[in-house]
């Protein structure tokens, strides 16, 4: 019978890997799906993704310029709320702020 030992260095090594690995898989399964955008502390639609398709739903209190973002809805969520800003901003009557209150909020599907 042929026995093999590890050294203690390369057993520390493989536990890592190990627990890297796991690590990683469980922040790939934990991605978020669904986001909520809120907008002046109200949600005001569903960001969601199904695969590499992105698709936006609104409230029926929605601010309609956020109703009348066209897209493109392309890139990671972070994206698509830095266009939703940018939209607000562009689309804001002269002398007013407040897109900077946008933010996506992932929502925990369980």
């Amino acid at each position: 019978m042929v026995t093999t030992r590890l050294a203690p260095n390369d057993l520390a090594t493989r536990l890592r890997r190990i627990l890297s690995d796991l690590a990683r898989s469980y922040r790939e399964a934990a991605a978020p799906e669904l986001w909520h955008i809120v907008h002046d502390g109200r949600v005001h639609g569903v960001l969601s993704r199904d695969g590499c398709h992105w698709t936006l739903a609104w409230t029926d209190v929605a601010d309609p310029r956020l109703v009348a973002f066209g897209g493109p809805l392309v890139g990671e969520a972070d994206d698509i709320g830095a266009a939703l800003v940018r939209h607000l901003a562009a689309t804001a009557p002269a002398g007013t702020t407040g897109a900077e209150t946008l933010r996506l909020s992932p929502v925990l599907v369980v």
